[in-house]
């Protein structure tokens, strides 16, 4: 299983970058986690739109979902030219209401409600999901095959029953929003600081980590050396197009 960046960045991107974006790719399986601003055009870079399997909404927060209107409308075209024959997977949540009614009201997804302590199949590839800590409806998402796994925090403060749920993955996405300083306002904003992330991934104990969501002020470096004393693991430093094993 192989992990592709697409975006990083919240709550809107930089120049040429985009936000929150992760591609899952096991053979010929492709999963799109997250749909953030840009993400739909870099996606493009690295993969056709046609060839993804599904795409899953953790959250609907802009910098988590927006880029999903620009690919539902090339999905209708694909579909209305011939070029695609079927209707990608859609996992997203219940709420807001008016926001999974409308897309389950749409011709181009298979929609699917997301539900927590469920198991979903997508080909070869075992996702299940866990509700996180933040003040709109939010599932955290793990995914595995017979070899590998990874869990994608989404947004969340820190979040104890989290890090049982992603215990011994072999590589967590997790968001690293905010700075020390910004710790005392951490659970209120449902965001987690970046020596957070790295206890997270320490008592997970996984063995990898890529820290996410980073404010486009910060820098990635930054933020991986605020993460280095309390994690000992491989901590890989994020860019659009990473590419890392599972």
């Amino acid at each position: 299983m192989q992990l592709q960046v697409i975006g990083y960045l919240a709550p809107y991107p930089k120049i040429n970058e985009a936000c929150s974006g992760y591609l899952i790719k096991n053979k010929n399986t492709n999963i799109l986690i997250d749909c953030g601003h840009s993400v739909f055009s870099h996606l493009q870079k690295y993969i056709k739109f046609t060839d993804l399997d599904a795409v899953i909404i953790s959250h609907f927060h802009p910098d988590h979902y927006v880029d999903l209107y620009a690919l539902r409308h090339a999905l209708g075209g694909a579909t209305r030219s011939g070029e695609i024959t079927f209707k990608p997977k859609l996992f997203i949540p219940s709420e807001p209401s008016d926001l999974y009614n409308y897309f389950l009201e749409t011709d181009e997804f298979e929609v699917n409600l997301i539900g927590e302590n469920k198991n979903y199949l997508v080909e070869e590839l075992d996702l299940t999901f866990h509700k996180t800590i933040h003040p709109k409806m939010c599932y955290g998402v793990k995914i595995q095959n017979d070899n590998s796994s990874m869990y994608y925090t989404a947004d969340t403060a820190y979040d104890e029953n989290g890090i049982k749920f992603s215990k011994d993955v072999n590589l967590i996405i997790a968001e690293a929003s905010l700075l020390e300083d910004d710790q005392q306002y951490s659970k209120q904003l449902g965001h987690m600081t970046a020596k957070e992330v790295g206890l997270w991934a320490t008592k997970a104990n996984t063995k990898r980590l890529i820290p996410s969501h980073i404010w486009p002020e910060f820098t990635s470096e930054q933020i991986v050396q605020l993460i280095k004393p309390v994690y000992q693991g491989d901590l890989v430093v994020p860019y659009s197009g990473l590419i890392v094993n599972c």
